[in-house]
């Protein structure tokens, strides 16, 4: 994107003012020449009511005048609202614009504008558009929504839409059109106004909507700036109209003006600076739904403390006339940058920004180059780990030839470990290696540590290696994903989502390939085939890291722990995080038997016969189920929810919990009933392959609907203190896991299956109970964000 950035010069005083130039041919030169027609006017005491009767409406116009407002307020010491009669600048609910998509990647887009208070639905004019309303309006059902439209609709179209907008609550609509004429010439329902988007570049064209529109859109770089801007508004409210400032292209200082505009209108959409890379030193700030410039960015009369961040280019100063100031028109002076120097000297008033667009040709896959590089680490990390406990419990029962009660507490206590670790290992990253360090040495070490599982001398040794390093790798490796995009990117969404599939497809191809090596061929092929996905996850990071965010500064906590309040608020949340987490580790005392006893009755409790011939399904294969239903179910899942949404029925983060509980309960009395059925017979694997099945969609349902919660709820700055007390309850229910496996070799697999059922119903009981306590906490945690903002 390319902006016309100038400084005007008198005496000891300069203002600046920024638009931006349209992606148009020949625009560049057509705004130069603007500024070049009143290159000698300027020179002569050119004023600003008199440059807006030679230039034209538009982006030349737009720069010079916001510019001859910030000269004013610092020749007379006021500020641009006091000099324009506008009241003082407060903070200004801002409409996020989601952009013409796929239904439900709209809907996850809302949903990733989390504080948004107002959203503006882009509709593409097809039969779709229905479907993307209602999903919004699911995803997002307390915001204020307007939609927008891609293509401008006929008439005829607008009344077919009425109803779709009218359940979605829309509240405004604005339609496309180069100019006022081009208006439809009536309402389409008195319940949803019409906006003309883009239509009225003067004043006088808003005579000419009257009766035919309900609001107007001033734009700025459209009109030629404030002085303009005022007056589009002032004819509005003579004439009864609403009015609304848009701003999609420019950084901060190109918003700072329809900002202070924005104080009297009904409604601001300035969106430009979080489309880009780089912003102004002194930015606007978007907190809360808000946007807010601060008044040292432009139109305050101490002098302005920031630059441009478009690179340097040779000075454009006009020389000193004979006039009686020493007047000047320059280019700001940016210092050291991006633009490509050939470009700098063929336009030299024009700063370039370097924005961040919709679909970048460099990327891989449609997301940036480092989500690739960390989704592939995370795959072969994942593929080592599931691949190494795959036969963890065989290896230990049929190789080392440990009693079945001990091979247990083994079991649950090095899957317990792999999750208190991370504990350590990420405070240990923030505070003094980095996450680059954290992860290239927590790799190496693992991969030592899955090399060392194939030689039996060294096995307990090699057990504590990975948990050491899996403590380095497992929280340093996600957290680079949000630094790999900028705040309002779209892509930002599905970023998790992406990397997720990486966790599942190493958990899914695992067993497949290491566990038929270590069952058909020996176990160190199966270890050593772990170790080398290790190395090959390693190397990938390694070799793509100049695609990976910058590290950020190390920090020392305690700021962030001093934040997160005190008195019997603070008590109650930490409360009811504390019983969340306990119910999770007494569920996962029964889920984790998944890999320990569950594994035990496949490989000796199931016919895994295929058909008339010999051959049998690998029991470590039924391992691979898990992560394959859960790319299947998760999609099925969310349309769920998002109907349920739409009915206002969807179920609360603790209702979902405790249903997934029940499921996995229910789980494992199907099993005792198989497993008592069978008797001394083996159960046909059909009947394992439905339990996996059950006790995937509960997990679907408490686990990360779990994780997401204490994310939520997590005190303001502690949010990693908070997702660190997750770990801690899944280190805790792997150990109780680990424990409760110790009876599965002193009662009947039958009891033992409903005995699973027991810490899984209690889970779902107590869910119940906290339900209504954390329903409260939630709404209380919103009210705090919108007191956050509105004192912002």
């Amino acid at each position: 994107m390319q902006v016309v950035a100038v400084t005007l010069r008198d005496g000891p005083f300069s203002g600046r003012g920024e638009a931006a130039i349209p992606a148009q041919p020949d625009a560049v030169a057509t705004v130069l020449a603007q500024i070049e027609a009143v290159r000698t006017d300027l020179k002569g005491g050119l004023d600003r009511p008199t440059l807006n009767r030679l230039t034209p409406p538009g982006v030349a116009r737009n720069a010079l005048d916001c510019a001859f407002w910030d000269l004013e307020a610092r020749r007379s010491g006021k500020p641009v609202w006091r000099l324009a009669g506008l009241p003082q600048p407060e903070p200004l609910v801002n409409t996020y614009v989601l952009d013409v998509d796929r239904p439900e990647t709209m809907a996850t887009m809302a949903q990733v504008h989390a504080s948004a208070r107002s959203l503006s639905v882009v509709l593409g004019g097809d039969l779709l558009d229905g479907e993307r309303l209602r999903m919004v309006r699911a995803a997002r059902p307390d915001v204020l929504l307007g939609v927008r439209w891609a293509v401008a609709p006929r008439h005829e179209a607008l009344h077919r839409q009425m109803s779709s907008l009218q359940a979605a609550g829309v509240l405004w609509s604005e339609q496309p059109a180069s100019e006022a004429r081009d208006a439809p010439p009536g309402r389409p329902a008195p319940s949803t106004p019409l906006i003309v988007g883009q239509a009225v570049r003067e004043a006088a064209d808003v005579a000419k909507l009257a009766g035919r529109v309900d609001a107007v859109i001033i734009d700025l770089d459209l009109c030629g700036g404030l002085t303009e801007g005022l007056a589009i508004l002032f004819e509005a409210r003579r004439l009864g109209l609403k009015a609304r400032v848009d701003g999609a292209r420019g950084d901060s200082l190109a918003m700072a003006p329809a900002f202070m505009l924005g104080q009297l209108c009904d409604g601001v959409s300035l969106n430009g600076p979080l489309l880009l890379a780089a912003d102004r030193p002194v930015p606007a700030v978007y907190r809360g739904g808000t946007v807010w410039c601060p008044p040292e960015l432009w139109g305050h009369p101490a002098p302005a403390t920031d630059a441009a961040v478009a690179p340097s280019s040779p000075s454009a100063a006009i020389p000193p006339g004979e006039g009686s100031r020493d007047f000047q028109l320059q280019q700001d002076d940016p210092g050291e940058g991006a633009r490509p120097p050939e470009t700098v000297q063929a336009m030299a008033n024009i700063s370039a920004l370097r924005a961040r667009p919709a679909k970048q040709t460099s990327d891989w896959f449609g997301q940036p180059r480092g989500l690739t590089v960390l989704f592939l680490t995370e795959m072969w990390e994942k593929f080592s780990f599931y691949g190494m406990r795959t036969l963890l419990i065989y290896y230990m029962t049929k190789r080392l030839l440990i009693g079945q009660e001990n091979a247990s507490l083994i079991y649950g206590l090095y899957t317990a470990f792999v999750y208190f670790t991370p504990v350590l290992g990420g405070v240990i990253s923030d505070r003094w290696l980095g996450r680059r360090a954290s992860v290239i040495i927590g790799g190496v070490i693992m991969a030592a540590g899955h090399f060392m599982m194939a030689f039996e001398p060294l096995f307990y040794l090699a057990l504590v290696v990975i948990t050491i390093g899996n403590g380095l790798f497992l929280p340093s490796l996600p957290s680079q994903i949000r630094d790999l995009y900028s705040p309002a990117d779209p892509r930002r969404s599905s970023a998790y989502n992406v990397y997720y599939v990486g966790v599942n497809l190493g958990g899914f191809l695992a067993p497949l390939i290491c566990g038929t090596l270590g069952e058909l061929y020996g176990w160190h092929w199966g270890f050593a085939a772990a170790g080398i996905g290790m190395v090959s996850g390693l190397a990938i990071y390694v070799l793509g890291r100049r695609h990976l965010p910058p590290e950020p500064a190390r920090t020392g906590g305690a700021a962030a722990a001093r934040s997160a309040g005190s008195g019997a608020r603070r008590f109650n949340r930490f409360a009811l995080l504390a019983g969340v987490a306990v119910t999770v580790m007494v569920f996962r005392g029964a889920y984790e038997q998944t890999g320990n006893t569950v594994a035990l009755w496949a490989d000796d409790g199931v016919n895994r016969a295929i058909g008339l011939g010999d051959w049998s399904i690998p029991m470590t294969w039924f391992q691979s189920l898990n992560p394959l239903l859960v790319f299947l179910i998760t999609p099925l899942l969310i349309m769920r929810w998002a109907r349920a949404a739409t009915r206002g029925r969807e179920p609360s983060p603790l209702a979902k919990m405790a249903m997934g509980a029940g499921l996995v309960g229910l789980s494992f009395v199907m099993l005792a009933v198989v497993s008592w059925c069978s008797g001394a017979r083996q159960a046909h694997w059909l009947w394992l392959a439905a339990f996996f099945l059950v006790l995937t969609v509960g997990e679907l349902y408490i686990l990360p609907v779990g994780l997401g919660l204490f994310g939520r709820l997590a005190p303001k700055g502690m949010q990693a203190t908070m997702i660190a007390a997750w770990f801690f309850a899944c280190f805790a229910g792997n150990l109780f896991a680990g424990a409760l496996g110790t009876l599965w070799s002193h009662i009947s697999h039958a009891q033992f299956f409903l005995l699973m059922a027991v810490p899984t119903g209690l889970t779902s009981a107590v869910l119940v109970l906290l339900d209504r306590p954390v329903r409260r906490l939630e709404a209380e945690g919103r009210e705090e964000q919108q007191a956050e903002a509105r004192a912002a």
